[in-house]
């Protein structure tokens, strides 16, 4: 079988390892499943039925909530709160209601029966149920003395029905009726529910054993088997329930060779019970054990001859990866490695990692040149929008300009002059290099300077930064362009006057520069817009601005740092700028 197959150095060891291992694995496989079968009780106990009990409890939780709503309809209802408090007439009660009743009646309930404090019964039930709930009547009536009006639920009785020679099993929901104006009792309603309705709503296909929904003293209100409906749980099944054992609100057990789970309804505090013969669950153990054995024998078969082929296709394809990888590392990464055959007895997976190690060297190589291309591609694009203007030829104009003006004798535009010049000096000296914040504060009081001029007493500014941080390095041109906002989109954009504010102080490691204005701020869409453009525009297309400072800041300082914009509508706006701090 293994003729044609030629195993050498470590396609050998590996066919050899994979054999003995497997080999071990399916012996110990029938202790194993011994094992494994002598707790398949729990197993299922834990997974199986408890997913079915919890199902079931859903459902009943949602049969419980119809009769729940329909009940509330009924003594919520004025005309029948008027029926009950003077004693208006049932039998116009009955015609105006009896269509929606008679649906209520068909689908949940068998009958319903309205009681007054003074005795008075209005009822809509089949003759026998009339004379079942009458005999009930008083009894009722005193549990609902001490309701807060919930529902109370009696236990499953069976009803006989005279006529038709059989019967039915019956429980009863009662709920006390309050005058919705002086919230005194008025009286009471009692429906009657078939047991089979709940139950009916209760099954699962699945079900395994005996189940049962009991009160909390233990009687069966719907069940199968039938017959130890309206019986006592404990009664049935005294020799393996032990009184109290469903006490707790969800639990299971094993007694006697039945496994027994149960789990409380929040709502009725009903017990729902699952009592499994552990003999029905593992009636099929021989017939499994019969077949894993044969299954074990041909799996030995089956796994040795595989290992070998397995072993026999890895290396192969291994060598032709590491020379792939090889053509990769000198550059050509369109390589797709192919599987082949492979002679020589080679220590394939050393190699593999040796060659990987120098692929994935030459990779982070490869991937830091792109990464320093792309600043420097940046700082490119940056100087080409500066260079767009002359920068020399301006900066002498308005050296020429502020002479004349000295010349004059118009100090106040000549002191304008020089601020505009030297905000043009600093652009053409610091271009994209790095600066102190002593400078660059400086250069953003000299556009102040300017603006205050242009809007005199609309604007007001003030700056609160830390003197400590004068020293600290950053990029230039970071808080300038949100200063202009601010003043733009505070002022000019807004009321006609307004204050910006400049914060500026360390904070861990960190640099944090704030710029608020009190302008008119922006919407929630307005925000997201802008924040959009920040993340994922192209800073290329929008100047010195936003994107632009928020990619240089990624670009030199990763991504921990960055722009955060925050405003409200009339209230303004705030950039908080975070970098790292870096001593001049």
């Amino acid at each position: 079988m293994l003729k044609g197959l030629r195993l050498t150095g470590f396609s050998r060891r590996m066919a050899v390892s994979f054999s003995i291992l497997i080999f071990i694995v399916i012996v110990f496989q029938q202790i194993a499943t011994d094992y494994v079968i002598r707790f398949t009780v729990q197993d299922i106990n834990k997974n199986y039925i408890q997913v079915i009990l919890k199902q079931k409890n859903e459902k009943l939780t949602k049969f419980v909530a119809d009769l729940d709503l329909f009940s509330k309809t009924i003594i919520s209802n004025r005309e029948i709160q008027a029926l009950l408090v003077k004693g208006r007439n049932a039998d116009a009660f009955i015609s105006r209601f009896s269509p929606e009743l008679s649906y209520a009646i068909s689908n949940e309930i068998e009958g319903f029966f309205i009681v007054s404090k003074s005795g008075a019964i209005y009822q809509e039930a089949e003759i026998e149920l009339v004379e079942y709930v009458h005999s009930h009547i008083a009894a009722i009536e005193r549990r609902l003395e001490h309701s807060r009006g919930e529902m109370l639920f009696s236990r499953s009785e069976f009803v006989r029905y005279a006529a038709k020679n059989r019967g039915d099993h019956f429980f009863l929901v009662a709920r006390k009726i309050r005058d919705l104006d002086t919230f005194q009792d008025i009286g009471f309603i009692i429906m009657v529910v078939r047991e089979t309705k709940l139950w009916d709503n209760f099954t699962m296909e699945g079900d395994i054993g005996a189940a049962y929904i009991a009160d909390r003293q233990g009687n069966i209100i719907a069940g199968r088997p039938e017959r130890w409906v309206g019986a006592n749980v404990y009664g049935e099944y005294g020799k393996i329930l032990q009184k109290g054992i469903l006490n707790a609100v969800a639990g299971s057990a094993l007694r006697k060779g039945f496994v027994i789970n149960f789990i409380t309804n929040d709502v009725t505090q009903w017990k729902l019970l699952s009592i499994v013969s552990i003999n029905d669950l593992n009636k099929n153990y021989a017939n499994i054990q019969r077949l894993i054995l044969i299954i074990g024998i041909v799996a030995i078969i089956v796994a040795i001859y595989i290992s070998v082929i397995i072993s026999q296709k890895i290396t192969g394809p291994v060598r032709e990866l590491v020379r792939s990888m090889r053509k990769v590392m000198a550059g050509n990464l369109n390589v797709n490695a192919a599987a082949t055959s492979a002679a020589d007895p080679v220590d394939e997976m050393k190699e593999l990692n040796e060659v990987f190690n120098e692929m994935t060297k030459e990779l982070r190589y490869l991937i830091e040149e792109v990464y320093q291309e792309n600043l420097r591609e940046k700082e490119a694009e940056l100087r080409a929008l500066k260079a767009q203007i002359n920068p020399h030829f301006l900066y002498n104009t308005l050296d020429t300009i502020y002479w004349m003006l000295v010349l004059k004798g118009d100090e106040e535009t000549s002191v304008l002059i020089t601020k505009l010049g030297e905000i043009l000096r600093y652009s053409i000296k610091k271009g994209n290099s790095n600066v102190t914040v002593q400078e660059e504060l400086q250069q953003i009081e000299n556009y102040l300077f300017i603006q205050k001029a242009r809007f005199e007493d609309a604007l007001t500014y003030e700056l609160q930064v830390d003197p400590n941080i004068f020293g600290c390095e950053i990029l230039s041109f970071l808080i300038q362009p949100f200063v202009e906002n601010a003043v733009n989109h505070g002022i000019t954009n807004g009321r006609g006057y307004g204050k910006v504010l400049i914060k500026g102080y360390r904070q861990g490691e960190n640099l944090i520069f704030e710029i608020s204005d009190d302008g008119k701020g922006m919407t929630e869409a307005q925000l997201a817009t802008i924040t959009a453009q920040k993340n994922h525009g192209d800073p290329v297309q929008r100047g010195i601005g936003i994107a632009n400072v928020h990619h240089r800041i990624k670009y030199y300082y990763g991504s921990p740092y960055g722009v955060k914009i925050e405003s409200e509508i009339d209230k303004g706006t705030k950039v908080t700028i975070m970098l790292p701090t870096t001593e001049a």
